[in-house]
């Protein structure tokens, strides 16, 4: 790989590298950075870089790209790229993986368009849970997440008639209808989230040419995406990271055998965690969605998704965090609260606690504070934690549903 002085030069980025060949010009900053780490220090771009690289889908075509916005030409070897930006077949350790279903027009506008789409929320789902992706629709139907840059996929795994109420073809009914499912062949179970994980991030991270971010949730979870778009457009200027979201830091492995989460000594020595985020809800960009798939091939699988795919792959890339987890409530009550006082919620992710008509009313009412400005502010000093009290029993790993006693003040 070189790099020299040249007047003509242009960057170009894939589009749809999984499908064509076909190139776009990328303005995205962040579609940058991938290339950088391919690159001679000599070559890395000044302020503003606009690049893009070559198609990872046929490496053979990427010899020489050229930008208008920097002095110099790169030569990009096909080694390169072969080792690098291939898109590889199967899914970690799974080499016969296909997907049973697959969405359609996610990339494009209600009216055609592609532009206004910035963001891909993937929410990983049980595929017999028909109610809580109904729900999740119903709060924000496709036209409203396209008023917001987004797109939304669910991510299914294959069903097992004789443990699940759904069919396979009613799951295809269903797709024909939404065109929002994406379904890997491996089966239902919680020892099979990490392949559903991964394969949402995958898929994300190859998706659209001009997508920021990758907004990964669980489809019992309620978040304000209205609040989550602002508080991304605040750190796109003011902030850099990989990963966003709340962080858990010193949470040692369960050992205990009698536990569902029980991990061995084999499955990981370790005695603590690295740091990880909580699968309710994080941010990731797609050039690091793209690497830590890339690298969990390499590494033996771990059935905690949100352990191995957050933690145990971002360490080892030596990836950044961002804390959120003041936007996080174990409470639905808090939402309830701020619905029923009409103020703004401080609090923008939630579990739904089993209450998934709470995804629509806590959507209205956070379209109403953020978009119509109707909401009224809680007097000085006061906060929803102390006007709405709660018990819990926090979830270990924050998995599962918190049990919950209200104290009315």
């Amino acid at each position: 790989m070189a790099c020299r002085t040249s007047t003509n030069y242009k960057y170009l980025k894939p589009f749809e590298p999984t499908y064509k060949t076909e190139y776009e010009v990328s303005k995205n900053p962040e579609e940058w950075k991938f290339v950088e780490r391919l690159l001679p220090p000599k070559c890395v771009p000044t302020p503003e870089p606009k690049g893009v690289y070559p198609s990872g889908w046929r490496p053979q075509d990427a010899k020489a790209y050229e930008s208008p916005y920097f002095g110099y030409l790169i030569d990009i070897q096909p080694s390169s790229f072969i080792e690098k930006k291939v898109i590889t077949k199967g899914l970690l350790d799974l080499k016969d993986f296909h997907h049973l279903l697959v969405p359609r027009n996610v990339c494009n506008s209600s009216d055609g368009g592609s532009n206004n789409v910035k963001y891909v929320q993937i929410v990983t789902s049980y595929a017999g849970e028909v109610t809580a992706r109904s729900a999740l629709r119903r709060a924000y139907p496709s036209s409203e997440l396209f008023t917001l840059g987004i797109t939304r996929v669910f991510l299914l795994a294959r069903t097992r008639h004789k443990t699940t109420d759904v069919s396979q073809a009613a799951l295809e009914d269903e797709n024909r209808k939404f065109g929002d499912l994406l379904q890997g062949n491996f089966y239902e179970s919680y020892r099979n989230l990490t392949y559903k994980h991964a394969m949402g991030l995958k898929w994300a991270s190859n998706l659209c040419p001009q997508i920021k971010y990758i907004l990964k949730m669980d489809d019992d979870i309620v978040v304000d995406l209205y609040k989550v778009v602002d508080v991304l457009r605040a750190y796109e200027r003011n902030s850099t990271f990989d990963l966003l979201g709340y962080v858990f830091d010193n949470l040692r492995p369960i050992r205990m055998k009698a536990n569902k989460w029980y991990v061995t000594k084999q499955e990981y020595y370790r005695n603590y965690y690295p740091k990880f985020l909580s699968g309710w809800f994080y941010v990731t960009k797609p050039n690091v969605a793209f690497e830590i798939v890339e690298k969990a091939r390499t590494l033996p699988y771990f059935w905690i998704d949100d352990v191995f795919l957050t933690g145990i792959i971002p360490e080892s890339l030596g990836s950044s965090f961002l804390d959120i987890r003041h936007l996080f409530t174990t409470y639905p009550e808090h939402l309830d609260c701020c619905i029923t006082r009409n103020v703004p919620c401080e609090f923008s992710v939630a579990p739904s606690g089993g209450d998934y008509d709470l995804q629509i009313r806590f959507q209205k009412h956070s379209k109403k504070c953020s978009t119509v400005r109707a909401c009224a502010d809680l007097p000085p000093g006061v906060n929803i934690s102390q006007v709405c009290v709660a018990k819990k029993v926090i979830p270990q790993l924050s998995r599962g549903l918190p049990s919950i006693k209200i104290i009315k003040l």
